[in-house]
């Protein structure tokens, strides 16, 4: 479906189906403002539509709890079309109810531990930006003392 409810022949991405009760899980580590400035949002916000509409629950999981508009209205959508959500700890409980005891533990010990300290690697984006080349190398740094060489082989004319 396009993001006016017609259909299309292109197929859409499932993040995880379950048979058994007909749901449609979307998965996401977090709703920014800034995912949405890509011009997806409206494919996100079609989601829970196309899953109603295919005969499936749309089901929304969110790990990182961090309020925003976008989540705000991707939550309201969800309920609107049958679908259900959950954020922050509720996500990762709801996911380990569904695993069951053995797979349950298996998300709490593996799966949440690096998605949960992926917030804690905020990699600052690079402010002024300078190339310095000489016969050996090739530099790349920042206005932050960051650096990259590169290690040049000797030219021969």
């Amino acid at each position: 479906m396009d993001d006016n409810g017609n259909p299309t022949t292109e197929g859409r991405q499932i993040d995880c189906y379950i048979e058994d009760s007909k749901e449609a899980y979307e998965l996401k580590l977090r709703v920014t403002i800034a995912a949405s400035g890509q011009g997806r949002f409206s494919e996100e916000m079609s989601f829970p539509y196309e899953a109603r509409i295919a005969g499936l629950t749309p089901v929304l999981i969110v790990f990182d709890p961090t309020p925003s508009a976008l989540l705000d209205r991707l939550k309201t959508k969800y309920v609107e079309e049958g679908g259900r959500y959950a954020i922050g700890e509720d996500a990762w409980n709801m996911l380990t109810d569904q695993a069951r005891k053995e797979m349950g533990k298996y998300i709490i010990k593996y799966i949440k531990p690096p998605i949960s300290r992926m917030d804690e690697m905020c990699l600052a984006i690079p402010t002024n930006i300078h190339l310095s080349v000489s016969k050996n190398n090739i530099t790349i740094s920042d206005d932050t003392k960051n650096h990259y060489s590169i290690l040049r082989d000797e030219v021969t004319e």
